[in-house]
């Protein structure tokens, strides 16, 4: 007698290609005969609503993290970069110089003004820090 056949499930994301999935001991993992662009190709051409708002928000969690590790004192970026930086000073000036490329970077180039305003006001944040720290040593 033969060991009974795995369960497979097979599916067509386009006419040329397709991507089988083999239940196994822990559950349902990739066949090693699947077509590794095939899954490139489905995540590409999400159809279904649901998915496609998915894959949006994937990618604005992705972009908002990066974005989060800019040394900006507000961020995450800018309060790591204080905790390694002795002198607040050049820690508010990294911010305010960085802020604004963003903000111009954002305005111009990405033409975004949400990132605008956004950087913009943590670059004027910056710049009051600094200004004050300025007037304590005075």
């Amino acid at each position: 007698r033969s060991p009974p056949r795995p369960q497979v499930k097979r599916l067509c994301f386009h006419e040329q290609k397709q991507l089988y999935f083999r239940k196994s001991e822990g559950g349902w993992g990739r066949s090693a005969c699947a077509d590794s662009t095939a899954l490139h190709a489905v995540l590409a051409k999400m159809n279904d609503p649901v998915l496609y708002m998915l894959k949006d928000l994937l990618w604005v969690n992705f972009w908002w993290s990066l974005m989060n590790l800019l040394p900006v004192f507000p961020l995450d970026g800018g309060q790591i970069y204080a905790s390694i930086e002795r002198s607040p000073k050049r820690v508010w000036t990294v911010g305010m110089v960085t802020g604004a490329l963003v903000a111009i970077a954002g305005f111009f180039i990405l033409h975004r003004i949400f990132i605008a305003i956004l950087f913009g006001y943590f670059a004027f944040q910056n710049y009051k820090r600094l200004e004050h720290l300025k007037g304590q040593y005075r």
